[in-house]
C-alpha cells in the first residue's frame, strides 16, 4: 500500500500534464450513471479531480461531491482548483472510511478501481456507505485494454488490471449489487450497479 501511495504522491504535481481522456468521454461517464441534481456523490480515487466539473454539472449547486483520495498530493491538487463549496476534498482510504452508513446516492470510481489494494473490501465499504438503491459506477474512459497495457509498463501498478465488464458485474452481484449497465468498448469502459436493499 505504501509503495502505491508513494507512486501517486510522486505523480500528483504533473498528473494533468500528461494526455488524459477528453471531455466528451468524462461527460459520458457521468451521463451513463444517472446522477441527477441535488444528490450526494463520492468521487472515490478522485486523483486531481478531473471528473469533478462533470459531476458538478449533474448535481448542480444543490448537490454535494466528496472528492476522496488516499494520496496527500492528489488531494492538495484538488484544493488548488477553484471548485465551489459543495466540493469537499477528503484524504481517506476507500477500504475503510468513516462516512456514515447509507450516506451517498452515488459512488463513482473513475480510473481508480484497479488501484484499490483489496477490491472486495473496497466494494464492501462502498456498498456500506451507499443508500439502498444507490448507484456504484466503475469507469475507465480510455478502455480496458489500453489501461491494462499501460499499467503493465509501471512496476507499482503492473498488477492493477481492469476486469472484463461481465466478470466485474458478476463480482458485484455476489456482493449485493444489481448491475444495470455494462459497457466494455475498445475505448470506453463502464460498469454501473445499484446497491440491493
Amino acid at each position: 500500500m505504501s509503495e502505491k501511495r508513494d507512486f501517486f504522491e510522486r505523480l500528483a504535481p504533473t498528473w494533468e500534464k500528461k494526455p488524459g481522456p477528453d471531455a466528451d468521454k468524462l461527460r459520458r461517464v457521468v451521463r451513463e450513471t444517472g446522477i441527477f441534481r441535488g444528490q450526494t456523490v463520492l468521487d472515490a480515487g478522485a486523483g486531481t479531480g478531473v471528473l469533478i466539473p462533470f459531476l458538478l454539472e449533474a448535481v448542480g449547486p444543490e448537490g454535494c461531491i466528496y472528492a476522496l483520495d488516499f494520496a496527500v498530493g492528489m488531494v492538495e491538487e484538488i484544493k488548488k482548483k477553484s471548485f465551489p463549496e459543495n466540493v469537499i476534498p477528503v484524504l481517506k482510504d476507500i477500504h475503510r472510511t468513516d462516512f456514515p452508513e447509507a450516506f451517498f446516492d452515488f459512488v463513482v470510481a473513475n480510473a481508480s478501481f484497479p488501484h484499490f489494494t483489496n477490491r472486495t473490501r473496497a466494494l464492501e465499504e462502498m456498498r456500506r456507505i451507499l443508500k439502498p438503491g444507490g448507484g456504484l459506477v466503475i469507469a475507465h474512459p480510455a478502455g480496458r485494454t489500453w489501461v491494462n497495457q499501460h499499467h503493465r509498463k509501471m512496476a507499482a501498478v503492473a498488477e492493477d488490471v481492469v476486469f472484463p465488464a461481465e466478470v466485474l458485474g458478476g463480482i458485484l452481484e455476489k456482493l449485493g449489487f444489481v448491475p444495470y449497465c455494462l459497457v466494455d468498448e475498445p475505448d470506453f469502459y463502464l460498469v454501473a450497479a445499484r446497491r440491493g436493499q
